[in-house]
């Protein structure tokens, strides 16, 4: 909240931002288009699901298992598609 009404401090990185404009019917628009916010959202679903990658298992620090990354998660599975 303090951070709202400091004009001295920086906001924080957005991952999404949606621009305004008015056309020339005095209409409040989207200057992007819909398919390019939409191909953005999926893009981090994708990022998301590449970066989980071979994340180590974290009880192989106290004691090995034969299982040493969480398990992988394919780009089609339902629940990403869904997502």
């Amino acid at each position: 909240m303090a951070r709202e009404f400091d004009a001295d401090t920086e906001f924080e990185d957005n991952f999404l931002i949606l621009k305004l404009a008015v056309n020339n019917t005095n209409t409040v628009v989207f200057t992007d288009l819909p398919k390019n916010v939409s191909d953005a959202l999926e893009g981090l679903v994708t990022t998301i699901v590449n970066q989980s990658q071979h994340i180590p298992r974290p009880e192989n620090t106290i004691a090995r298992s034969e299982k040493l990354h969480l398990w992988h998660v394919p780009e089609d599975d339902e629940l990403v598609t869904l997502a």
